[in-house]
């Protein structure tokens, strides 16, 4: 479809496109008329600053979509939500601390074949060009899932994004270490900060039941480092169909 197909941005969890992308997105960076969010996991019993109970899943859930739409209209992108379980809901992960996990521990999720499945609902329902998908930063076991669903699906299309806030927690030896999950001969793209990074901090409040002051310090700290939102690319073709012009710079 070349530059006129849809570019999916693949979002773990409500919050993860406006973490990593969110200032991009708010300075118009990527064309936004072709852009649209698919949030895979969206069943939650996580909270953290909101009045509602952790048993309350559905109380939670709404929550987190609301804030989600809100976000997406803010930046006027098209947002679509897919019902799979956090991992606190499916089981094998009995703590925050255990959602962190290696790639292939993730691979032995059994969620991974609902995950594959909506990837292939997306490739035949929407026809995409480009899709962004989490590099995986920090071993979120979700964005794990959501990464390798992406790639057995979308071969030659995929632009990965560097996961935040984990990604700016960390200091340069330990994401340089994390970046050598990428395929070989990637290459970076930098999607200047000339002047959003205060709309981002703005459109990141959306999410109130989720982000702390140590989140948005983690965004700032990770956007002065880079000077913008770093993406990741080894077919020429995916950057050039989400109209990003490629750095040279290997990993």
């Amino acid at each position: 479809m070349g530059s006129t197909g849809s570019i999916v941005l693949l979002s773990p969890h409500c919050d993860d496109i406006a973490y990593s992308l969110g200032g991009s997105l708010a300075a118009a960076k990527l064309p936004l008329e072709r852009c649209q969010i698919h949030t895979v996991f969206t069943r939650s019993v996580y909270c953290p600053f909101g009045e509602l109970p952790e048993t309350d899943v559905d109380g939670i859930t709404a929550l987190r979509l609301a804030e989600d739409h809100r976000f997406a209209e803010e930046v006027g992108v098209a947002v679509n939500h897919y019902d799979l379980p956090e991992p606190l809901l499916r089981g094998g992960y009995p703590s925050l601390e255990s959602i962190l996990v290696s790639r292939d521990r993730a691979s032995c999720d059994p969620i991974l074949d609902a995950a594959r499945e909506v990837m292939l609902r997306i490739k035949r329902d929407r026809g995409p060009s480009c899709v962004f998908s989490p590099l995986a930063v920090g071993g979120h076991a979700d964005h794990w899932i959501v990464r390798l669903a992406a790639e057995s699906v979308f071969e030659g299309m995929i632009v990965y994004y560097e996961d935040l806030p984990y990604a700016g927690y960390f200091g340069e030896d330990r994401l340089a270490g994390e970046l050598r999950s990428l395929p070989p001969r990637s290459q970076a793209i930098i999607l200047p900060d000339d002047g959003w990074i205060e709309k981002k901090l703005a459109l990141l409040k959306v999410y109130k039941s989720q982000i702390a002051p140590s989140d948005i310090a983690a965004v700032i700290a990770s956007a002065r480092r880079i000077g913008g939102e770093r993406v990741w690319f080894r077919d020429v073709s995916a950057a050039a169909a989400a109209g990003i012009a490629p750095q040279r710079q290997e990993a």
